[in-house]
């Protein structure tokens, strides 16, 4: 039985062996399959900014800034904590959103999708986008005070952020992983 022992060692690490260089040949190159998922894995979360999300930014900076204009007049006018709290938040939270999608539209993806975009498609010839205050609109809730200040500053939101929902669907599928967690950050927050 001592004689089997020393076999039994001999032959298991014999296995050992021819298994350990059978994957390390596997992993030096000789089969590409096996590396090909991270490859690409990698190479997705590196994709540029596409048509949507680019179109995404450009409807959505302008929205964000008109939120940024309520909620500077919001902080202005309301006496309300809790809708100081909330124009705070909107303001602290949608101006670096807007310079994250600023940078979007000034790179290297966005040079190259600019040429393909036709602009009448990104919804600039067809009026308001979703959830947006009229000018007058702005211009009233300027000229009130508390409480019907408040009252019309979160019946705005409340459409700004119904807006902004809708909008977001855009990039929610996204290849680019910033733009995929830009989507769910505004979901997030605005719902």
């Amino acid at each position: 039985m001592q004689t089997s022992s020393p076999n039994r060692l001999i032959t298991s690490l014999s296995l050992a062996i021819i298994a350990t260089l059978s994957m390390a040949g596997c992993a030096s190159g000789t089969n590409s399959s096996l590396e090909e998922p991270s490859v690409t894995a990698n190479a997705a979360e590196q994709v540029g900014y596409s048509q949507p999300d680019l179109m995404f930014a450009q409807m959505m900076i302008p929205h964000h800034e008109q939120a940024l204009e309520m909620s500077i007049i919001a902080l202005e006018v309301s006496k309300n904590n809790d809708v100081l709290a909330m124009a705070q938040g909107i303001f602290d939270g949608q101006d670096t959103e807007i310079q994250q999608m600023k940078s979007w539209l000034s790179s290297s993806s966005a040079k190259s999708a600019a040429e393909q975009m036709d602009h009448e498609a990104m919804g600039h010839g067809s009026g308001q986008m979703a959830g947006m205050a009229s000018y007058e609109q702005i211009d009233q809730l300027a000229e009130l005070a508390t409480p019907e200040f408040d009252k019309l500053f979160l019946t705005l939101m409340i459409a700004h952020h119904e807006g902004a929902l809708e909008m977001v669907s855009l990039i929610e599928d996204s290849r680019n992983a910033e733009a995929r967690t830009l989507a769910k950050e505004i979901v997030m927050t605005q719902k």
